[in-house]
């Protein structure tokens, strides 16, 4: 919820030494979010690019290889001459020939009792044929079973001549059945071989094999076409990151513009605040951009700006902190901020300050901010004491709201003083109404959250 809630602990003191942190920063002020994004994208086509490329590179060191391979086992297929439902027909023949004795003796004696045999089949049919012709004379009725029985009777004497034919056919052939048999075990062996199923399988394989070797043949223009297609991904993620190079670096001068500013207003007048946006080209291009982002400081005048990491006081830090968390609420404002603590080594004059723009932001959005400063929680429009006490084994949390003299009396405790000290409750009060009088007042028209 991000976009609802920002949250601004003391640990983010310690995240602001980060530089990757600092491209957050500037990127959220910058509004990049689009433009990184299409960055990525860009990047990550470029990335595939590269992968397809190099993968048809690795493929080309090992082609000889695989070419030996696949022209060595396109010649033992080819030289089959294999055809789809070869070796089935390869093995019925095998069956026939094996059994050709048997297989003409049961033919011959199928013609013999069909057209030869006494009697034989085709001539009874004839002779019923005659017998229903005859009988007609009586019954005109019958002339539909004469037509059917002389039907039947071409009909099987076309049956035994074509038995007699396969019998012709069926002479035994030890030379040809040796023959197909090697063929056969041929097949068998090459499935082995290389894997197969059987020949069909066999088959498809190598037409997958022809297909690779033209491939690895054309390979080189793939590669050349990988190579253009990746520069044209290059030059395109690269002037991505240059776009959004252009715009990080348009953002982090308004964001040191701000960011001083601000800082004067907490007691730096002198500090000089860089964002230095350094683009590292092609070779550091990444998802994110090319650009290596990080914030500098000087603290005082006569001094280069030098790493947040490397000058920042705890309390400087605070302000660095609070100095851009204002430029962000300017930028890209939430409904709700909260603060827990991050006025670390701030007091005095510049802990009026920081109350005062955390009230100024008040009027802009729900602020809730957790501090031990009496400067900061006299500016607030709501006091909440938080406390906790012991009650016999366990401990317990309480959050209650003070107003009048119970606010004066908690200012005054907050500052150090007495309990009951007229000085102190006097000093508080006089914070209290400084605050009041200095404190921004609430816009007449309600925001529209």
């Amino acid at each position: 919820a991000r976009d609802l809630v920002d949250v601004a602990s003391q640990h983010e003191q310690v995240h602001l030494l980060e530089e990757a942190r600092h491209r957050v920063y500037l990127d959220t002020y910058a509004g990049a979010a689009p433009l990184r994004q299409a960055c990525g994208e860009a990047v990550r086509a470029w990335k595939a690019a590269v992968t397809v490329r190099e993968s048809l590179e690795s493929q080309a060191a090992r082609r000889q290889e695989r070419l030996t391979f696949l022209s060595g086992a396109l010649e033992e297929v080819d030289d089959g001459a294999w055809g789809d439902g070869d070796e089935e027909r390869l093995r019925e023949e095998i069956r026939a020939l094996s059994h050709a004795v048997d297989l003409q003796g049961a033919l011959l004696g199928a013609y013999d009792r069909l057209y030869e045999g006494d009697p034989d089949v085709v001539s009874a049919l004839g002779q019923v044929e005659q017998d229903l012709a005859a009988a007609r004379r009586w019954a005109p009725r019958l002339e539909v079973l004469v037509e059917r029985i002389a039907a039947a009777r071409i009909e099987l004497e076309e049956v035994a001549y074509e038995v007699r034919d396969e019998a012709g056919r069926c002479e035994p052939d030890p030379i040809r059945l040796d023959h197909l048999q090697e063929r056969l075990a041929g097949a068998e062996r090459l499935c082995r071989r290389y894997g197969a199923q059987d020949l069909a399988d066999l088959l498809v394989r190598a037409a997958a094999w022809r297909e690779e070797r033209d491939r690895l043949e054309d390979l080189d223009h793939e590669i050349g076409v990988r190579r253009a297609a990746e520069e044209a991904a290059r030059a395109e993620a690269l002037a991505r990151g240059e776009a959004l190079h252009v715009l990080r670096a348009d953002a982090a001068a308004r964001l040191d513009g701000a960011t001083v500013g601000t800082l004067a207003r907490l007691s730096m007048e002198k500090a000089t605040f860089r964002t230095v946006v350094e683009f590292g080209g092609a070779d550091a291009l990444d998802e994110t951009g090319a650009d290596r982002v990080r914030f500098t400081l000087s603290a005082n005048p006569g001094e280069p700006p030098r790493p947040l990491a490397a000058v920042a006081s705890g309390g400087e830090l605070s302000r660095v902190l609070l100095a851009l968390k204002a430029a962000l609420a300017d930028a890209y404002p939430v409904p709700i901020y909260i603060f827990d603590e991050v006025d670390a080594g701030i007091g005095g004059r510049t802990g009026l300050e920081v109350g005062r723009m955390l009230a100024e932001l008040g009027r802009r959005a729900q602020v809730l901010c957790v501090s031990h400063l009496a400067q900061i929680a006299a500016f607030a429009d709501t006091h909440l004491v938080i406390s906790k006490d012991i009650d016999g084994d366990r401990a317990r949390v309480s959050v209650s709201g003070v107003t009048g003299p119970a606010r004066v009396a908690e200012l005054a405790r907050m500052q150090g003083g007495e309990p009951g000290s007229k000085k102190a409750l006097a000093a508080a009060q006089e914070l209290l109404d400084r605050a009041a009088s200095e404190r921004p007042p609430h816009p007449t028209t309600p925001r529209q959250d």
